[in-house]
């Protein structure tokens, strides 16, 4: 054998080994963006068992607002509210989570209390379960309009990724200086990732009623 094919044989070792360890680079890398992914995902959801309202009608008024349950495993909010002034520049929002402990509401750490349109560029993620299920505008400032809710959930970002306990609720406030001119407290109930499925397919069925009816 000579030197230069000795060198050349050498060479496809070398680059073999480049290209064996490259592969195992990538497989690692996946399985750890994998389970990074995994990590992120929450093994609950939620199904709203209840829902109160209360509002100062100068500014947020509700006409309707309903729990439409479609078995014992699949509900939603359906409704509407009108805000009948435009919102000043000092409106804030608190969305909190709370676990029932004990018959009493313990609160979490809630995001806010924050100015509307802070909230709504810095809060995307939560402002998300709100903006999927309605016509709320996304722009500020919030002008008056007739806000339609349409199969609104509780989206499990709301909530830690472990939660222990079986009923929580979501707390959504607008307040104005010292007034508080709307509050949803929407009680839940935590289920198994595994029935989401199920409740996707029978809100679907749903809908799809609806539009025949109409």
């Amino acid at each position: 054998m000579t030197a230069a094919r000795a060198g050349t044989g050498a060479q496809r070792r070398i680059t073999m080994r480049a290209t064996a360890a490259a592969a195992v680079t990538v497989a690692v890398a996946a399985c750890l963006l994998a389970a990074a992914r995994a990590s992120d995902e929450r093994e609950y959801f939620f199904y709203i068992e209840e829902m109160d309202s209360t509002t100062a009608e100068d500014y947020v008024k509700i006409p309707e607002m309903d729990v439409v349950k479609l078995s014992k495993e699949c509900s939603y909010l359906d409704g509407s509210l009108i805000i009948q002034k435009d919102l000043p520049d000092n409106t804030m929002i608190e969305i909190s989570p709370e676990k029932l402990v004990s018959n009493s509401w313990n609160a979490l750490a809630p995001t806010g209390p924050m100015k509307l349109c802070e909230y709504m560029e810095q809060q995307k993620s939560k402002m998300e379960m709100i903006w999927r299920a309605s016509n709320f505008t996304r722009e500020c400032p919030v002008l008056k309009n007739d806000v339609i809710l349409n199969q609104f959930t509780v989206m499990e970002t709301v909530f830690p990724k472990k939660l222990d306990g079986d009923e929580w609720r979501v707390v959504i406030a607008l307040t104005i200086g010292n007034e508080e001119i709307l509050s949803l407290k929407i009680h839940v109930i935590k289920l198994p990732i595994e029935k989401k499925k199920k409740c996707e397919e029978l809100e679907d069925e749903d809908e799809e009623e609806e539009e025949e009816d109409e």
